[in-house]
């Protein structure tokens, strides 16, 4: 308080670097510190709450447009999306596996997998809500691609665009 007004300041306190924040653009999402916006809404997800929009509050993050069928093998209805460049989450799940199809296929076999990510005999999967993807530069090496779960009309939709 001021003492000479009796007036409060209302100091606000943003961090530097949004991106490097836990969960600042809420899941599904990919946070970019060098685009404007910065927060954006994987291919296939629509922004959660409408009042984030207007309050600058981004953490409420992203859901689903298309529910996912969750059926198993080749003739399911639930595909998966690429996104390239990105720095992957860190709470992801180490499985052994022989290519990158069978990590693929393990992902797939699994109601609760929401993505995964495939290098050379790596392979990396997430359950539940997908937080803190990150968007990286195209020189950046450390970019890799993390395949997101969706339901096959929805990247059917996508694909055409």
């Amino acid at each position: 308080m001021v003492e000479n007004t009796k007036e409060w300041i209302l100091i606000v306190s943003l961090p530097g670097q949004q991106c490097k924040v836990y969960a600042y653009c809420g899941a599904f999402s990919t946070c970019n510190q060098y685009s404007s916006p910065f927060y954006f809404c994987l291919p296939g997800f629509v922004q959660n709450l409408e009042k984030d929009r207007n309050t600058k509050d981004y953490s409420g993050g992203c859901v689903r447009k298309n529910n996912l069928w969750c059926e198993n093998g080749p003739d399911g209805k639930d595909k998966f999306l690429a996104n390239s460049q990105v720095m992957l989450p860190s709470n992801s799940q180490s499985v052994m596996v022989k290519s990158a199809r069978e990590c693929e296929y393990t992902c797939l076999n699994s109601c609760c997998c929401t993505a995964y990510s495939s290098d050379c005999h790596e392979c990396l999967v997430w359950n539940g809500e997908l937080m803190n993807l990150k968007k990286l530069s195209d020189n950046d090496s450390n970019g890799r691609t993390i395949y997101i779960r969706l339901s096959a009309s929805a990247v059917q939709l996508l694909s055409t665009k």
